[in-house]
């Protein structure tokens, strides 16, 4: 059901995003980018985005100061996309899994972290190691 609603949110979401371009597109004026590549922005002065290639449309919302909020329709190719946002590749990661035999251990153990469970705790009750773990 979780997963229905997400999916449900993410399609409107994609669908309110793609009619306010349009609107945008049908209202705001046409400008194009006169330099051979521009960065574009989350807000002015902020985090750098992406960058744009000289010759770009661009649909203008508004102006402040010296800074031009836009709007731009493009492709991408599908598998670049995830359906939700992924974290940075800086820098060391480390997995954590609790690795149990049955089904019904799995959800006993989802149900104690849902109810604030550190997960910590339930993988050191739940250690079961194999004869190739205890020779190192």
């Amino acid at each position: 059901m979780k997963s229905v609603i997400i999916k449900l949110f993410v399609v409107l979401f994609s669908l309110s995003l793609f009619v306010s371009n349009v609107m945008a597109q049908r209202v705001a004026k046409k400008a194009y980018i006169n330099v051979a590549e521009e960065n574009i922005r989350d807000v002015p002065k902020g985090k750098k985005l992406g960058s744009i290639l000289e010759g770009t449309q661009l649909y203008v919302l508004e102006e402040k100061d010296n800074w031009v909020k836009v709007s731009f329709t493009g492709w991408i190719w599908k598998e670049s996309l995830a359906e939700f946002k992924i974290g940075t590749t800086k820098g060391e990661f480390h997995a954590l899994h609790i690795l149990v035999k049955t089904r019904a251990e799995a959800e006993d153990i989802l149900k104690k972290l849902n109810a604030g469970a550190k997960f910590e705790d339930l993988a050191k009750a739940k250690i079961h190691f194999t004869e190739c773990c205890k020779r190192r």
